[in-house]
């Protein structure tokens, strides 16, 4: 969303956030060769990835608090620094008028 600030038409927004979206879709294919039991602490740290691979321990029955933890954790960050990256832009006039006024 914060990409799609910096667009003037809908169309231009879209053309923003294709690769954007894209890059969220990476981490699930990197997990794709990878067996639940073959997950590294790595795995649950990264954002985005560590979603995919708490999903894919729980598909296959694997129950981990640690992991569990991990994703929350990282999860929390992510969002906190997404949070306060987004505070910053809306605190200015810039990103939230737009180009057109």
């Amino acid at each position: 969303m914060m990409i799609s600030i910096l667009s003037n038409t809908f169309k231009e927004a879209q053309n923003y956030i294709s690769p954007v979206m894209f890059i969220a879709l990476v981490p699930y294919f990197l997990l794709i060769g990878v067996a639940p039991h073959e997950l590294e602490s790595i795995h649950f740290l990264v954002p985005i990835m560590s979603i995919f691979a708490l999903l894919k321990e729980l598909i296959y029955g694997i129950f981990s608090w640690q992991h569990m933890l991990e994703v929350v954790t990282s999860s929390l960050l992510f969002m906190f620094i997404g949070f306060a990256i987004a505070y910053g832009m809306f605190k200015k006039d810039k990103w939230v008028i737009g180009k057109g006024q």
